[in-house]
Parts: C-alpha cells; sequence; structure tokens
C-alpha cells in the first residue's frame, strides 16, 4: 500500500508542476488525461505481474487471496486459471508470460474429463474435488482455451489449447452463461 501512496503523491506531484506552467486552458484536460494514464500505468504496470507470480505455483493459480497472500488451503479453480490464459494469451511473450500461460494451460487441460466436460475445483495436493460437467467453469474452458488457440504467441501453447478446445466444444451445456462464454472461445 506504501508503494501505491507513494506512486500516487509523485503523479500529482508531477501533475501539478506540469499542469501550472501551461499557458491554455484547452491543453488542460488532454495533459491531465495523459499524465494520469502515464501514472496509473507506472502505478498498476508491475503490481499485477508481482501480484500472479505470487498467486501461482506449479500448478496453478490460486483462486483466493487474503490481501496479497494466496489461501492455499482454497485450491484453485479452472475459472480463474482461464480468466489468466485469456490475459496472457494477449500480452506480448516474455518468461514470465510464458510460464503463467504453461501453469494455467496444464490445469485448464486436465480438468477436461475424456469427453469434453469440465472440472472446476482442484485442492492444494492436486486432486480435483468436484465431478466433470458442462457448467459455468466449462464454459470458461472453452473461453480460455479459444483465446489462446488463437491469438496465444508461443505455437505449443496454441498447439495444445487447440487440441482441448476441440474436445471441450463437442460439449453442450443447459447453462446460458456456460454457452456464452464458450461463444467467446469459439468466436476467437
Amino acid at each position: 500500500m506504501r508503494r501505491h501512496l507513494q506512486a500516487y503523491h509523485a503523479l500529482v506531484t508531477e501533475a501539478v508542476a506540469q499542469l501550472g506552467s501551461v499557458p491554455a486552458r484547452a491543453e488542460l484536460a488532454g495533459q491531465a488525461r495523459e499524465l494520469l494514464e502515464r501514472g496509473l500505468a507506472r502505478i498498476l504496470g508491475s503490481e499485477p505481474d508481482h501480484h500472479l507470480d505470487a498467486m501461482t505455483d506449479g500448478r496453478g493459480l490460486f483462486e483466493h487471496a487474503k490481501g496479497v497472500v494466496p489461501r492455499r488451503q482454497h485450491g484453485y479453480c479452472v475459472d480463474d486459471n482461464a480468466r489468466l490464459l485469456v490475459v496472457a494469451s494477449r500480452q506480448p511473450i516474455d518468461l514470465r508470460v510464458a510460464r503463467l500461460s504453461q501453469v494455467a494451460l496444464q490445469l485448464m487441460l486436465a480438468a477436461l474429463a475424456p469427453d469434453g466436460r469440465s472440472r472446476n475445483r482442484m485442492n492444494v495436493a492436486g486432486s480435483w474435488t468436484d465431478q466433470p460437467a458442462t457448467a459455468d467453469w466449462w464454459g470458461r474452458n472453452v473461453w480460455g482455451l479459444g483465446v489462446a488457440a488463437a491469438l496465444h504467441p508461443d505455437d505449443g501453447i496454441r498447439t495444445a489449447a487447440r487440441a482441448g478446445f476441440d474436445l471441450a466444444a463437442g460439449q453442450r451445456s443447459s447453462s446460458r452463461r456456460a454457452m456464452a462464454f464458450a461463444a467467446l472461445g469459439a468466436a476467437e
């Protein structure tokens, strides 16, 4: 929190100094917006990556946290790992994106049953705690796999995601929400 406050203070100080020297009010809004966007990028740019690193181990992204500390006792869920893979698939590839993508994809593929239905919850020991189904998490799994198959910058991840997508997309759900998420994956 202290780092955020320091960054915010620096942003406000910079904005006041620069905006105080602007001769025309017409430029004020544009410059303020630009400073704010740069400042927010500075504040938010590293924290989410750091938090994702802290929230992810070799099995997947933990489902819950207390502040910035993962609540390991709650384990993992496909929903959150699918969201992680969707975001990672839209980023330029680097070591962090590759690691986060691989971990999320591994959990999502392991969640798929041979018939394409998906499990959702895995405990910290690596055991699934639910049965395969075509509920919301199945739709998010299809979504994440579809986005990764179409957009991920790594060929290997795209290929594995495509295989998982093809398997899961053979199922249908009675849940409109699940089908909507699946359709997002198919649309990519």
